[in-house]
């Protein structure tokens, strides 16, 4: 006997009285014997086409399409730099821009001190 229907047995005695699990005994045998029409077991049947692999005879990219091919992005970059006065830096993750000036700001920080700052 297989194992999940151990698991579902024990789960409708967890879940059922013995009165209605008695009922719910009757309500299979009816299934069985095919007298009720409103529940169906599960067909043995499988799908038509069950493990069926067809592998097309044309591959999916017979030849190369030039007429929709991508922008070349470091063109683009180049404009952009041109257009901006910015560089263009790639990071992990995106694009960001840096300006070519830095200009560098001279904050301290005093860590440790118990004095407040107002």
């Amino acid at each position: 006997m297989n194992h999940s229907l151990i698991k579902i047995v024990k789960w409708f005695c967890w879940q059922l009285t013995f009165n209605e699990l008695a009922s719910a005994v009757v309500i299979f045998l009816e299934v069985l014997n095919y007298s009720r029409k409103d529940i169906a077991p599960k067909a043995n049947e499988k799908p038509p086409h069950y493990r069926e692999f067809r592998v097309d005879v044309i591959p999916p990219l017979a030849a190369k399409d030039t007429a929709s091919s991508a922008p070349d992005w470091q063109k683009l970059k180049k404009e952009k730099e041109l257009e901006t006065g910015k560089i263009i830096i790639r990071k992990e993750e995106g694009i960001s821009v840096r300006p070519t000036h830095f200009k560098r700001l001279n904050i301290h920080a005093n860590f440790g001190s118990n004095r407040n700052l107002a």
